[in-house]
């Protein structure tokens, strides 16, 4: 007979003997999909050894599910589960099993790279590297402040990229940006923190979870107006900004304004948290360097891997001034918080970094983003002309900004008829309704990554087809 290696808990009511305990558990396995149709049990040598029983008390409960039909007995093949309807367990809500949305036809939501580009190949080589020749603590828990083989080839990686001046032992290895920034706000009292008016609403959300109050900050063709922050009262303990490349209207952050931020942030004893979510994808000159290298001592970085290869790997980095990294040492210690990025994918990240797989894919995918901007930017000036297009210099995506009598309302709506995904700068806005001043600009946020590379020319022609739709066309 075929032997099964199938583990059983099985529970035995009280009150019955082995044999008939023995069948009313298994028929409530069956019952309740603990035990699946089709799965094989154990023979009954061993399940006898598993429950501490004889071998015939096993024979006599399976000879007696197989009359009732709970399961079929197969000579020399083994004993299986018997189709046999499911007793349902519990009421109400259930999660979800599927995704939480599915993709829409035309995927030119902003943020998103282009995840049939994830480097597949180098990322399987560089796995394939740290399992045969990385040391066997790798099966460990972890280290609080992710694996220092990342820390380091980070380190490396961006101070030359970025211009990051940074100590490995003062990165953080996190779990998305989102999860640095907490870790942040929970190093910091809570209390007053600026953010630009426009700003991620996930950053906003993590903010205020850590009992923080928002403060906005206008935006304009120049990034954040900063010398605002000397006339809040109170002052914040903190700014987040989003220098090289402003969410989601594209501008940056001029150096005037660079150096006025270091003035109030040392004037006033504060922090400036930057976002440099996509500060690798720069088109037109060349890149803005990250305004930390400015001041390390009083910048707090935060980058990620989800632009560059894709947020599924929930891969983040923070770079901290000395006195935060020292408490955030303590903090973690106190609470033996552990870090929650996987260690294989930590190496698997620091491998192609090291042998420069890592480089070489971020300059491919630059290439490609820039042809679909231009190829964007080319179909709207023919067939969207009165519409002004902002924020191209770098980045993913692309703000449309809508003339006088053209609504946002009515855009957004004619792309979902053409089922194209899009954001709204006013619904976007909306979403920060208590952070608003004054009138909220109206405009759609494209992006132009996420789509194959099959798909995108449709993707362009249904999106420029629907802003025609809208009255933006010629």
């Amino acid at each position: 007979m075929v032997q099964s290696d199938l583990d059983l808990l099985l529970l035995v009511p009280p009150g019955l003997g082995r044999r008939a305990g023995l069948e009313e558990a298994l028929r409530r396995a069956i019952r309740t999909g603990a035990l699946q149709a089709g799965a094989r049990l154990p023979s009954s040598r061993v399940l006898a050894a598993d429950l501490n029983v004889s071998r015939g008390t096993v024979v006599g409960a399976y000879d007696q599910l197989a009359a009732e039909g709970w399961i079929t007995i197969r000579p020399a093949s083994g004993t299986v589960v018997a189709e046999a309807p499911l007793l349902h367990v519990g009421v109400g809500e259930r999660l979800p099993l599927e995704a939480e949305a599915i993709h829409p036809r035309h995927d030119l939501r902003p943020g998103r790279p282009e995840y049939g580009s994830f480097p597949r190949t180098a990322w399987a080589a560089a796995v394939r590297s740290v399992l045969a020749l990385a040391p066997n603590d790798i099966w460990d828990y972890g280290q609080r402040f992710g694996r220092p083989e990342l820390r380091r080839e980070l380190a490396a990686y961006l101070g030359r990229v970025r211009g990051v001046l940074i100590d490995p032992g003062r990165l953080v290895v996190c779990a998305g940006f989102s999860h640095g920034l907490g870790l942040v706000a929970s190093l910091l009292a809570p209390g007053p923190i600026a953010v630009e008016e426009f700003a991620l609403a996930r950053s906003r959300a993590t903010l205020e979870h850590h009992g923080h109050t928002l403060v906005p900050i206008p935006v304009d063709d120049h990034g954040a107006v900063v010398d605002m922050l000397d006339r809040l009262d109170p002052t914040p303990r903190a700014v987040l900004l989003t220098p090289a490349h402003q969410y989601p209207l594209g501008s940056t952050l001029s150096p005037g304004r660079r150096h006025e931020v270091l003035r109030w942030a040392t004037h006033h004893d504060a922090i400036v948290i930057e976002d440099d979510y996509d500060g690798e994808f720069r088109y037109d000159r060349q890149s803005v360097g990250a305004l930390q290298g400015l001041d390390p001592n009083r910048i707090v970085y935060g980058g990620t891997a989800s632009k560059t290869l894709a947020p599924a790997l929930r891969l983040g980095w923070f770079a901290l001034p000395a006195t935060m990294a020292s408490n955030l040492d303590v903090v973690t210690s106190s609470a033996r918080l552990e870090c929650p990025v996987p260690v294989i994918d930590q190496l698997a990240l620091a491998e192609m970094l090291r042998c420069g797989a890592y480089d070489r894919h971020v300059r491919r995918m630059r290439l490609r983003y820039h042809r679909r901007r231009d190829e964007l930017l080319h179909r709207l000036a023919t067939n969207a002309q009165r519409a002004a297009v902002t924020g191209i210099a770098a980045g993913l995506h692309a703000v449309v900004r809508l003339p006088a009598g053209v609504d946002e309302a009515s855009v957004l709506a004619a792309c979902a008829a053409r089922q194209v995904a899009v954001g709204g700068l006013r619904t976007d806005a909306h979403l920060s309704r208590n952070l608003r001043r004054g009138d909220v600009p109206e405009g759609i946020i494209v992006g132009y990554a996420t789509p194959a590379a099959h798909a995108f020319g449709a993707a362009i022609d249904a999106f420029t087809a629907a802003l025609s739709d809208a009255g933006l066309g010629q």
